[in-house]
């Protein structure tokens, strides 16, 4: 790989290319969002002020690294998708810092008794149901049902079966001797500070999700899941081809899901309630990446390895040539971002393949690797490294 102490490699890197691009304004490529417009926003709704202005501190820091000529510097990811291919399936991995979601197919039968056009499907021929899953980028399983998962989820991810547990929630009042409907009559008004006083209110008993952890030092424990219509959204996934990207999509139904709750609710009164602690769940990242290992192997032998980042602009153009990848433009070109996927560019370096999609003002560039995994064949292997060298990109 070249680096900052090959002088000739930006002129070789860029010899094919019209250099005359490089002196274009960057406030072309990368229009910041004008005072006023910034104003307006701060004064109709202040968080979509902070937006914007968030969205102008980034597009300020892109154009001063496009035009610096310096390497990017590699550092680990919090925050990513990760799709796994097996040569009879995929498992979807999303992760935050605050939380955890992993998909993985149901069998054809299943899908297609809740896919969005089951109508349409669900008496034809198979064939003619394969082809508009397909075409939903909808995975499933061709044959029997993956068995025992409920087993693996308690095994890695060190859980067990969940029971009811009190909720009790919490509601501001407007005074210590607020004695309301939002109150139970032995549990009295806490005084939160700054004027505010807060009552709780017994709802009965509740069991969050299928499974739970040890309780947490930080209060309440980590819930998971595990249902086919615990994710009622969709989450999606890039596959990076050779030609460009297709959408995965988990969810809905249409798939098997394990995830933690993306909320909190514990108490003094429910010491037992989800809790999304970042520090409490951080310790369930690398045992979903475990999970999620094992779930692939079963699906098959593994082939590929799918990287999405999407929540920060990670690579952009300009980088693909500073190190030395293999440059095709599928849409758009060099110094002409039009955003919003109008732009997608492929890097190829040995046989790791980068495609860079264009999007928002908050996040220009997306980033999706593809990696090959053939040789990951153990989940030690796989999940060892996708903790210590995929992440890290």
């Amino acid at each position: 790989m070249a680096n900052e102490q090959d002088p000739n490699f930006w002129d070789e890197a860029l010899s094919d290319l019209d250099v005359s691009k490089l002196g274009r304004s960057r406030s072309e490529e990368y229009p910041l969002i004008p005072p006023d417009e910034i104003s307006w926003a701060v004064e109709s709704n202040p968080f979509k002020g902070k937006i914007f202005r968030d969205a102008n501190r980034r597009i300020r820091e892109i154009r001063a690294h496009a035009d610096s000529g310096q390497i990017r510097e590699k550092q680990y990811r919090d925050s990513w998708y990760l799709l796994i291919e097996a040569t009879k399936g995929f498992v979807g991995l999303r992760v935050m810092p605050d939380f955890a979601y992993l998909g993985y197919p149901r069998t054809l039968d299943e899908v297609v008794s809740v896919s969005p056009r089951a109508w349409d499907i669900r008496n034809a021929p198979a064939s003619v149901a394969e082809a508009v899953l397909k075409e939903n980028g909808i995975d499933y399983i061709n044959g029997p049902a993956l068995p025992e998962i409920d087993q693996l989820v308690k095994e890695i991810l060190d859980v067990e079966e969940a029971l009811e547990v009190p909720r009790v929630i919490r509601s501001l009042v407007p005074d210590m001797f607020y004695e309301g409907e939002d109150k139970d009559p032995d549990k009295p008004v806490e005084d939160i500070g700054d004027g505010r006083f807060i009552a709780y209110k017994n709802r009965g008993l509740t069991r969050w999700a299928k499974f739970w952890g040890k309780p947490e030092p930080t209060g309440g424990r980590v819930w998971v899941d595990h249902s086919t219509r615990h994710f009622e959204s969709v989450v999606e996934f890039n596959r990076v081809l050779d030609e460009g990207l297709e959408r995965r999509s988990f969810g809905k139904g249409w798939s098997n899901n394990i995830a933690i709750p993306e909320f909190s609710f514990h108490n003094k009164y429910s010491p037992d309630g989800p809790t999304n602690n970042q520090q409490a769940v951080q310790k369930y990242h690398e045992r979903f990446i475990r999970l999620a290992s094992q779930i692939a192997l079963m699906l098959g032998e593994p082939k590929f390895l799918h990287l999405n980042l999407r929540d920060r602009t990670v690579m952009i153009p300009e980088d693909l040539y500073r190190e030395g990848y293999d440059i095709r433009w599928i849409k758009g070109d060099l110094g002409e971002r039009k955003g919003f996927g109008q732009d997608l560019v492929m890097g190829k370096k040995g046989d790791s393949v980068v495609a860079l999609e264009s999007a928002s003002d908050i996040v220009p560039w997306i980033t999706a690797l593809r990696v090959p995994a053939n040789r990951l064949t153990t989940v030690d292997a796989m999940s060892g490294f996708i903790t210590e060298e995929l992440l890290y990109f």
